[in-house]
């Protein structure tokens, strides 16, 4: 995950989502895109 420069942000309304969201950053990962998680 790369603060710095973000191209997509994982907004989540509670930390609990992180078991669901958690699939789209490692998917963005993989795929080298620049992200970052928000609650």
């Amino acid at each position: 995950m790369n603060d710095q420069r973000a191209d997509v942000a994982i907004i989540m309304g509670s930390q609990s989502d992180w078991a669901t969201m958690r699939q789209a950053a490692e998917t963005l990962e993989a795929l080298g895109v620049p992200h970052k998680r928000l609650i």
